[in-house]
């Protein structure tokens, strides 16, 4: 935030934590998308205040502090992480120390902080984006919905007890499969469902909603000088009015249409087992 206090601006920051990664295994990381610029005014004013309402224009920032953010961000974890190993807060698997040993010759945290400083680890920095909303929908969509598409189960055999799914090799840059036991599928699966009422999603400077709502009719107004008459939707979206459109709005496939010939299906009737067991049919109401 040091260079918005130069600047004399307030950015907007969406942060969306993510805990898993392609293998199901635990990878938590958190995406962070800034603003390149924010609100600000012809004078200086404090950060640090509660809620700002002299704001009157946007103000553009061409750079990022790459380097300092690096070097802050393992800084602050490092020193962070030091003070909850001497009050005694960090739980440290004796597993985790082994590999500490078998690694480095090392046992103890503050000894491995020191040399965790001298490795090159830090924050990843992506480019400038050009489509916001496909980065959008693709950081959002992790927060949404289960960390594995049942598209990519493969093969489950009941007797043997295995499940296998495909994964992308993002180093290789191609598709593996992975081999578990049902109860490690379980468990790689359940670990990654949050606590109940934790927010994956926080919202940061004028995203945040002490301000957000005040600052609306000024970014509306920005948002018009700078790309002419702004034509803003507030009303949602028509809504799809049956079972097939909003199957077509959900996967971009008719559902009525044969996935190998082609030929649109008719439909005669939709059967489901109720939870006590028995086939139902459901009334067919027009599509």
């Amino acid at each position: 935030m040091k260079c918005c206090v130069k600047e004399s601006f307030l950015p907007g920051i969406c942060a969306v934590m993510h805990t898993f990664g392609s293998k199901l295994n635990f990878h938590p990381h958190i995406h962070i998308l800034l603003t390149l610029g924010g609100m600000g005014n012809d004078n200086n004013f404090d950060p640090s205040a509660k809620l700002r309402t002299s704001f009157n224009t946007w103000k553009n920032c061409s750079y990022f502090p790459e380097k300092i953010l690096k070097t802050e961000f393992k800084r602050l974890l490092l020193k962070s992480l030091r003070q909850m190993a001497k009050e005694k807060l960090l739980n440290i698997p004796d597993c985790i120390k082994r590999i500490w040993w078998q690694k480095h010759k090392i046992n103890n945290f503050y000894l491995l902080s020191k040399k965790l400083w001298e490795m090159i680890w830090y924050v990843y920095i992506g480019e400038r984006l050009d489509n916001a909303q496909y980065t959008t929908r693709y950081i959002g969509r992790y927060a949404k919905r289960p960390c594995l598409s049942e598209t990519k189960i493969d093969y489950y055999n009941k007797e043997k007890q295995i499940v296998i799914f495909t994964y992308k090799d993002k180093i290789a840059g191609v598709n593996e499969q992975i081999t578990l036991s049902v109860e490690e599928f379980i468990g790689r699966m359940i670990r990654h469902i949050p606590e109940k009422n934790f927010r994956l999603i926080r919202y940061y400077g004028l995203y945040a909603n002490a301000v957000k709502n005040k600052l609306l009719p000024i970014l509306i107004g920005q948002i018009t000088i700078l790309f002419g008459i702004a034509k803003l939707k507030f009303s949602p979206k028509q809504q799809p009015s049956n079972w097939r459109e909003r199957i077509m709005q959900s996967t971009g496939e008719d559902p009525l249409v044969c996935p190998y010939c082609k030929v649109r299906m008719e439909l005669v009737e939709i059967g489901y087992r109720a939870r006590d067991g028995t086939f139902k049919i459901c009334p067919i109401f027009q599509l």
